[in-house]
């Protein structure tokens, strides 16, 4: 038999044959998330490990039955899906492709509002949570409570309480036409855990959203619909564990940020991607908080730069930043002079309560 026939099946082969399993192996994208979200877009990312083939991008509003919703080039491991609804669940995923051969997909990113509680600590029953549900749009949301039932459907705002069989960690998963929920320093806001997902709700108001919520914290990789939000007062205040990036946080509408972040004492995160483009009150915004890291000012100086460069930065801003340093090095000294310079002069004639210079 001469060598490289294979007889078995008839079919000859080369020793050294193309195999796809063995070319996907290093090709085959991973780790697919929404980035931020917009009313009819989702901004989709995944991981790209060679940076030599092409991605296509599917959808689906069942989780079983997809379409193609588009194509990347190689090396494009970004998406942006159109022609959405906001609240309305859909599920993508991503394979890279070479002709008609498709690689294993990704992980299916879905649009649910999740988070994870613990009905065991203080609030309501210990078997029980309360979602503070304060706004809605036309039509129906639906809750999917985390205990394996079927979600529930309202179609009215108010106190939506739910009994689990046994006390625990739950997660809950939201989805459809809910538009704002008020934690407000009340209620259950201690059985709050973790903002998982925010989905793609198309928030309202985010005015004392998590007020308080002293137990949670984020691990959501992705972004909320705030385009529509005009209020971010005491959004996080006394959220004493929170420690989430809000780089894609979108506030260009946002007129209130009043005590938005104060008393959130782990906070360590850079503000500068933050628009003030509509701010009209930044009051007590970090009040009890320094946001950079023990001994370095890099998160404050980012901040300062970044608003003192932004020509739609307002003026006449009362801005309170907490004990957060800057420093000379980082620019935040020169961004901060520049912020507090009369108007007359040319400045923006800020006032700011800050931890001062760092020598």
């Amino acid at each position: 038999m001469a060598p490289g026939i294979g007889v078995g099946l008839g079919i000859p082969f080369q020793k050294n044959a193309f195999s796809f399993s063995s070319y996907w192996a290093t090709r085959t994208p991973s780790n697919l998330y929404a980035i931020v979200y917009r009313d009819t877009e989702a901004d989709l990312t995944w991981t790209d490990p060679s940076g030599d083939v092409p991605f296509r991008i599917y959808i689906s509003t069942d989780g079983v039955n997809y379409t193609e919703k588009g194509t990347t080039l190689a090396g494009d491991n970004t998406y942006t899906a159109t022609g959405l609804t906001a609240g309305t669940l859909y599920y993508f995923k991503v394979v890279a492709y070479n002709g008609a051969n498709e690689s294993p997909s990704t992980n299916v990113w879905d649009t649910y509002m999740k988070w994870t509680i613990d009905t065991t600590k203080a609030g309501s029953a210990a078997d029980t949570f309360v979602l503070p549900v304060t706004d809605k749009s036309a039509g129906s949301y639906f809750v999917d409570w985390g205990d394996g039932g079927a979600e529930e459907e309202f179609t009215t705002i108010g106190n939506k309480s739910h009994t689990y069989a046994a006390q625990g960690t739950y997660q809950i998963k939201v989805r459809g036409g809910l538009t704002s929920l008020i934690f407000n320093n009340a209620g259950d806001r201690l059985k709050l855990i973790y903002i998982d997902q925010w989905g793609n709700i198309k928030l309202t108001s985010c005015n004392a959203m998590f007020y308080n919520c002293s137990n949670m914290n984020s691990r959501a990789l992705d972004s909320p619909n705030t385009r529509n939000v005009l209020s971010m007062k005491l959004m996080f205040s006394g959220c004493t564990t929170f420690n989430q990036s809000l780089a894609h946080l979108y506030t260009a509408n946002v007129t209130s940020m009043e005590n938005m972040l104060s008393w959130c004492s782990s906070f360590k995160q850079s503000l500068a991607t933050l628009s003030l483009a509509s701010a009209t009150n930044l009051s007590l915004m970090l009040n009890g908080c320094n946001i950079n890291e023990v001994g370095t000012t890099t998160n404050y100086d980012a901040t300062l730069v970044a608003w003192a460069d932004d020509p739609n930065t307002p003026a006449n801003l009362n801005f309170n930043g907490g004990t957060s340093k800057y420093s000379d090095a980082g620019g935040g000294k020169a961004a901060r002079a520049f912020l507090v310079l009369a108007t007359a002069s040319g400045g923006k004639g800020w006032v700011i309560t800050d931890g001062g210079e760092q020598i």
